[in-house]
């Protein structure tokens, strides 16, 4: 959910360009206040007197620039270039605009253009990262120095790579040598944020808005980090300190129309998501999500039909794999589907991620290792305490590895009718409640499903699990709503678990009235099987007359 078109760290009186600009004395208290729109209607006025100026000209592109309006900054610097006398670098700031539109093709023409800099190895070296020309990216790398800019460059594209912990500490170091440069502080943040560390990323956006409050891209990753540790809601209020305006004209209007779509569960998505699929990098895996979510298999297939580069690619691919093994059958993509969630949690990105702990989970859910499941669940649980896939998945795990209290909980807690509904989760519920000593639990569970249409698969796991443990009063009534549902004959199993109530009854193991209810069940059979039951177990009953008082 953050920017990935990172902007390079500056001092307040550093340049997009590198060519010596005349100072403007009205201009400073404009550059020192941020107040970019106010530069430019200054610059503006005097254009009009001055039009062939070439130090008003190049402020005027550059204030264009920093407030994002990359259209105005390109119209400036072409005409700039239309002129006989123009310095040679100025191709190289068309190229930055170029960049900053996503036009890197333009980019890359226009930069190679210019004068050989500092600036232009920077671009060129971010242009072939995103056009995927590997043997230039080496090229200009081997060509950065050790200043400031070519060190933030560098954090940057091992931020691209999605290598936050790499990027990480370049921006320590240049913070604890630079401290009064504090939008650092924000990168090294963006990197926290991409690590989960969102606590740590919180406090360095809190202390950069106490002294810059205006920040969009920081109200905008404060945003971000709330979302990841609370809710929608305290996002969305974060949200709205951002000017209305921002959401049109600023340089990351794109990211703020996608979270404010992530913020509130999905709303408008299909109106506004499609369109960012190629300008934001989580608006595809979001549009999937979107779509998985509502069954809508089909199209989240469609999304994910690429191929994968970053770790986040092949997150998606192995989640749209899962699903289609789940939801269609397609059982041949479970193999595939593991061995990408294998191949991210053992990432460097994401290998002591809460993702990445979820996804080595998914691997081993998917090769069926259960116990390793429940080691890489149990270490992020506290994040998903309300999160009702995670506590299916984990309920699930548990109950595989035979913790069934532990499993009955997680199943329990789980919420919605989307997954309470679904036959699996009905079957491990009612699994783990037998297996937890509560087999009443499983039948009420029936009973308030007993309109599903998966209920027969629901009854048949009450019915046999219960028999097995011994709880054959319940096993009867299973079998018993089983045979009207289904009209199969199943009275062995019935006369099974009928035997085998009665033993407990004489025994002293379960009460008696449980026996009057079992006759009504043996009534309904003209057989000399049943008949010769009833009449044993009637004659026990009229002869032990003192233990229908209160049962044991």
């Amino acid at each position: 959910m953050l920017l990935g078109r990172i902007r390079q760290v500056r001092r307040k009186n550093d340049h997009p360009v590198e060519v010596k600009r005349d100072a403007i004395p009205e201009l400073d208290d404009y550059l020192i206040r941020r107040d970019y729109t106010g530069a430019m209607a200054m610059l503006e006025f005097k254009r009009k007197e001055e039009p062939h100026n070439a130090g008003n000209n190049l402020w005027l592109g550059h204030c264009a620039f920093h407030a994002g309006e990359y259209t105005k900054a390109l119209e400036v610097y072409e005409w700039m270039l239309s002129l006989k006398e123009c310095p040679s670098e100025v191709y190289v700031y068309l190229g930055c605009c170029f960049f900053f539109m996503g036009r890197h093709k333009e980019a890359q023409d226009a930069a190679e253009k210019g004068s050989k800099s500092a600036l232009q190895n920077r671009l060129l070296l971010l242009i072939n990262h995103r056009r995927g020309i590997d043997s230039k990216v080496l090229s200009h790398h081997a060509q950065l120095r050790d200043s400031i800019e070519d060190q933030c460059c560098l954090a940057t594209i091992n931020y691209m790579r999605q290598h936050f912990h790499d990027a990480q500490e370049i921006y320590k170091k240049l913070v604890e040598s630079n401290e009064s440069f504090h939008a650092i502080n924000i990168y090294l943040a963006m990197c926290m944020y991409r690590q989960d560390f969102f606590d740590h990323a919180l406090k360095l956006t809190n202390d950069y808005l106490n002294t810059h409050n205006d920040s969009v891209t920081v109200l905008n990753l404060k945003a971000a980090c709330l979302f990841r540790l609370y809710d929608g809601e305290r996002a969305m209020a974060e949200l709205k300190r951002i000017p209305e305006n921002a959401f049109a004209t600023h340089y990351s209007k794109h990211i703020l129309k996608h979270n404010l779509v992530v913020f509130q569960n999905g709303e408008a998505a299909l109106q506004v998501l499609p369109a960012l699929v190629d300008i934001v990098p989580e608006a595809r895996a979001n549009l999937i999500i979107f779509h998985m979510r509502r069954r809508e298999l089909s199209e989240a297939q469609t999304l994910a039909m690429f191929e994968p580069k970053m770790t986040t690619d092949f997150l998606l691919k192995a989640i749209v794999l899962s699903a289609l093994a789940y939801h269609k059958g397609q059982k041949d993509t479970l193999e595939q589907a593991a061995e990408y969630f294998r191949r991210v949690g053992e990432s460097q990105s994401e290998c002591d991620t809460i993702t990445g702990r979820q996804c080595m989970a998914s691997y081993h859910f998917l090769t069926k290792n259960f116990e390793e499941v429940v080691i890489y669940l149990n270490s992020i649980k506290d994040y998903f305490k309300d999160d009702p896939v995670f506590n299916f998945n984990y309920g699930q795990a548990q109950l595989w590895c035979s913790k069934y209290e532990e499993a009955e909980g997680r199943l329990a807690a789980v919420t919605g009718d989307e997954i309470t509904d679904d036959p699996l989760y009905m079957q491990n519920l009612a699994r783990a409640h037998i297996m937890s000593k509560n087999p009443n639990l499983a039948w009420e569970f029936y009973q308030r499903k007993r309109n599903n249409k998966e209920v027969r698969q629901l009854l048949e796991v009450i019915a046999n699990d219960s028999y097995r443990s011994g709880y054959f009063y319940y096993a009867a009534k299973a079998y018993d709503a089983l045979e009207k549902i289904t009209s199969n004959d199943l009275w062995l199993a019935k006369r099974g678990a009928c035997a085998g109530l009665f033993q407990q009854v004489v025994n002293r193991r379960a009460p008696v009235q449980q026996l009057e209810e079992i006759l009504g069940m043996l009534e309904k059979y003209n057989t000399s099987q049943a008949m010769y039951m009833i009449t044993t177990i009637s004659k026990w009953m009229a002869d032990n007359k003192q233990f229908l008082g209160g049962g044991f």
